[in-house]
């Protein structure tokens, strides 16, 4: 018969041969989880495969798609890949988007199916157009509300939106020229200005705004005219420091009265320039 010792030894070691089995069971289910779960975030069932781009853009939207399925390649920790319909980042995607192009205003992501993010665009609405130099046939960059560029702007045969004739940006997108405030004043004045110009007309000839400069100090020198070869031009300068009611007022007051306007329409006289940098007090000259 075996001693108490003896039964206690065998029990022990019964014990250690179970807490093994049940270590090793343990480590097998561990195992078996984590290859299970990699098999499944790794099926191609549950992964993005499907981009579908929509929206109104310039952009080519086969390009936006395939950045989008950019910011979605590779994995976390070598296990969890970055397009899984369960751990994709929607916030990353929408910032990689916004810095490969500054062109759109919006995206919306959505994902109407398991396996497909629906992207839906749309782009800035250009405030003005930044050109590099006095010379409008350089590098111009659209501007949004910002102040900032974001896109090369193309030459149009017609004014289509203002031009101001800026410094030298390099031939860069992403800068901030303007604030938004001072961005809207300008706006807004020429806006201001050119529905005001046909009662400055005189002779027939159909004024326009031909083009206007960026000066020092913020301000702004616009220059009117029948077109740009034109002898007779008028200068109107203006500061973006002013708010905008004081300026379109000032313009308004000025352009709108009978005695002025008599002396424009003289052909005697030839209006030189406007200033509106000094406040209430409005300078100008004619020739």
């Amino acid at each position: 018969m075996a001693s108490k010792t003896e039964i206690l030894k065998k029990s022990k070691q019964r014990e250690k041969k179970i807490d093994t089995a049940r270590q090793i069971f343990g480590v097998i289910l561990i195992f078996l989880i984590i290859v299970g779960l990699w098999l499944l975030f790794n099926c191609q069932f549950f992964r993005l495969n499907k981009f579908l781009v929509t929206g109104t853009t310039f952009e080519n939207k086969s390009n936006i798609g395939q950045k989008a399925k950019e910011a979605t390649l590779g994995s976390y920790y070598f296990f969890v890949p970055k397009d899984s319909v369960f751990f994709y980042q929607k916030d990353f995607i929408l910032n990689f988007l916004r810095k490969s192009f500054p062109r759109l205003d919006s995206i919306e992501i959505t994902s109407p199916e398991l396996n497909s993010l629906k992207i839906v665009v749309t782009d800035k609405k250009p405030k003005l157009i930044w050109c590099e130099g006095e010379n409008f046939s350089a590098k111009c960059f659209y501007l949004d509300d910002s102040g900032q560029t974001y896109s090369e702007a193309p030459n149009f045969s017609e004014n289509i939106f203002f031009k101001l004739a800026g410094y030298d940006l390099g031939g860069k997108v992403g800068l901030k020229v303007l604030t938004p405030e001072k961005l809207k004043r300008v706006a807004t004045t020429l806006s201001f200005l050119a529905g005001i110009l046909p009662e400055l007309e005189k002779g027939g000839s159909s004024l326009k705004i031909l083009q206007t400069k960026v000066l020092p100090a913020d301000d702004f020198a616009v220059e009117i005219g029948a077109n740009s070869s034109s002898t007779t031009k008028l200068q109107i300068l203006f500061n973006a420091n002013r708010e905008t009611e004081d300026l379109v007022n000032n313009l308004s007051s000025v352009l709108k009265n009978e005695s002025f306007l008599a002396e424009i329409k003289n052909k005697q006289q030839r209006l030189d320039y406007l200033d509106l940098r000094f406040g209430r007090k409005i300078f100008y000259k004619f020739l």
